[in-house]
């Protein structure tokens, strides 16, 4: 039985192989149906085998239109809030970007864009087993968008250390159309999760004589609040030690000020008359102490139409299904791309279409100067190893 399995298995495989070999065929010579392929692999560089590099290796390595293709790890971590209003696609858009120069890789348009119905499927067909759908696409179309940031699931790895610290805030913040702050907050928390029963005796010692005073703190409810205030020192009361395996938010804290906002966006989308709206967006880092990463500036367009770019820092990627740009940066700080514009023309007349603009980023630099001082046995005083992670990311950050 093993054997008659192993052998059902090895003749799937080679009959997939053999009509995977066969849509190709079709494709560089027309659909199955009689529709035509015009311009040979539409969407997947103008034609060719796709590369294995990423968008961002692209714009790197300084390739030709046509000998790179975007993958699903170019875009990081963060949700698309508009995700939910994109419609299901028939198949998946294949993704366009340009470089600094104005430089186009990857094609124009859809992956069935010009194509029959029958092309069409064996686009799709062809996308599945090269796994080349942008960001969370699928075989027969999906609802989400090519701007899906959520991070892949992992499996958890063991903890490596008996205990385990993050400090971790979160940041909400509004701006007008011309970059000013209307409001913006940070809440923080320290939170410890003991991973073993040495990690359920930590003594943490945070630097609480240096922390600003106009910032707002409170402890938990079941932490020693008097010892904290005294020394600094975070243990629950009584001597009682930490749950096994379940996160303790010890400490927290919060700031609400225009300080806060790390980043300004100025966006004048402006009716030139003639059915087509002229855009400039600015991008300013207002917080030269911090340093950003994965930097994802998402614009509604109005249309599914593509938009021309006149000039841009950094890169972009157009989902016409969502009828969405990402402009997009590695890395934002005082010495990249601290200041940055985009212009663009597309089809329309609504200039309000354009609003909210979403920003996402991450950070491991934190707005409140908290750092851990010392973490030890509460009673010898002997260090406990531990993991430390620090991140600053927006819950939600907009330009309306």
């Amino acid at each position: 039985m093993e054997q008659a399995k192993k052998e059902m298995e090895r003749q799937a495989k080679t009959i997939k192989e053999r009509q995977m070999a066969q849509l190709r065929q079709n494709l560089m010579q027309g659909s199955t149906d009689g529709a035509p392929a015009p311009g040979g692999m539409e969407g997947f560089g103008g034609g060719g085998p796709p590369s294995q590099n990423t968008m961002f290796d692209a714009f790197k390595s300084g390739g030709s239109q046509n000998e790179h293709q975007m993958q699903q790890s170019e875009f990081n971590s963060y949700n698309n809030p508009y995700a939910s209003k994109a419609a299901a696609p028939a198949a998946p858009a294949a993704p366009t970007v340009v470089a600094k120069t104005g430089l186009k890789l990857g094609g124009g348009g859809g992956g069935s864009k010009g194509l029959g119905m029958g092309a069409g499927k064996l686009m799709s067909a062809m996308a599945a087993e090269d796994n080349l759908f942008p960001l969370g696409g699928g075989v027969g179309g999906s609802a989400k968008s090519a701007f899906d940031m959520s991070a892949p699931t992992k499996p958890t790895a063991a903890p490596s250390t008996p205990l385990t610290l993050t400090l971790e805030e979160k940041l909400t913040c509004t701006m007008t159309r011309e970059g000013s702050v209307d409001s913006c907050e940070v809440k923080g928390t320290l939170t410890l999760t003991a991973n073993t029963d040495v990690g359920t005796a930590a003594l943490v010692t945070v630097n609480k004589a240096a922390l600003p005073s106009n910032f707002s703190y409170a402890t938990h409810p079941k932490v020693d609040k008097k010892t904290y205030e005294k020394e600094g020192k975070l243990s629950l009361k009584g001597g009682k030690g930490f749950p096994v395996s379940r996160p303790v938010g010890v400490l927290r804290w919060s700031y609400s000020g225009e300080d806060a906002a790390p980043l300004s966006i100025n966006c004048w989308p402006e009716d030139e008359g003639t059915g087509s709206i002229n855009v400039n967006i600015e991008m300013e880092l207002t917080r030269p102490d911090l340093v950003l990463t994965d930097v994802n500036i998402l614009l509604p367009l109005g249309t599914t139409d593509p938009p021309v770019i006149d000039s841009i820092d950094g890169v972009y990627k157009h989902d016409p299904n969502a009828g969405m740009m990402c402009w997009h940066f590695d890395q934002v700080d005082a010495n990249n791309n601290a200041t940055a514009s985009l212009e663009f023309s597309i089809a329309g007349s609504d200039t309000d279409a354009f609003f909210p603009v979403q920003i996402g980023f991450r950070s491991e630099s934190l707005l409140c100067p908290i750092s851990i001082v010392s973490i030890a046995n509460s009673a010898s005083g002997a260090p406990i190893p531990n993991q430390l992670t620090k991140s600053l990311s927006p819950e939600s950050y907009k330009c309306e």
